[in-house]
């Protein structure tokens, strides 16, 4: 939206353009970034937001023990943690969020999706296409339909 009025266009116009009614509009601009940024948080990245802080506070507990002089074991029974769990929370270079966190797996039609495409622009139709890949149908089907 900033975009678009920096470019000199009017609010009706920017509405018109990403299909917006003026109300959100006027709601979304009267927002800080910080608050317009938390409106566009989805369900999921707010609930990994609160593991991540349920596991630090996990985390900073196990340290608190060990700064008192609780060894390892000690932490564990304590805390029902395994103890390579107590050794990674220990660590200093610790990080709560999973190293897979926000990437998205290919699908199993990505070394295909060319080759459905260039059938498709030669003007193939999507059933014979869809015939081709035996048990992917479905798939194939979205990819031509441009749904997800």
């Amino acid at each position: 939206m900033e975009q678009l009025l920096a470019a000199g266009k009017c609010k009706t116009a920017i509405c018109q353009s990403i299909n917006m009614d003026m109300r959100a509009y006027d709601r979304l601009m009267s927002m800080t970034p910080e608050e317009r940024e938390s409106s566009f948080q989805t369900k999921m990245m707010t609930v990994h937001e609160e593991k991540v802080k349920q596991k630090m506070e996990r985390v900073n507990e196990v340290r608190e023990l060990k700064k008192i002089g609780c060894s390892n074991h000690e932490i564990s029974r304590r805390t029902g943690l395994n103890r390579s769990t107590i050794r990674r929370y220990l660590d200093e270079n610790f990080n709560p969020v999973h190293a897979s966190y926000g990437k998205k797996k290919n699908g199993k039609l990505i070394p295909y999706i060319k080759e459905i495409d260039e059938c498709f622009a030669k003007g193939v139709m999507g059933s014979d296409i869809e015939k081709r890949y035996v048990g992917w149908d479905m798939m194939v089907h979205h990819q031509l339909c441009g749904s997800t």
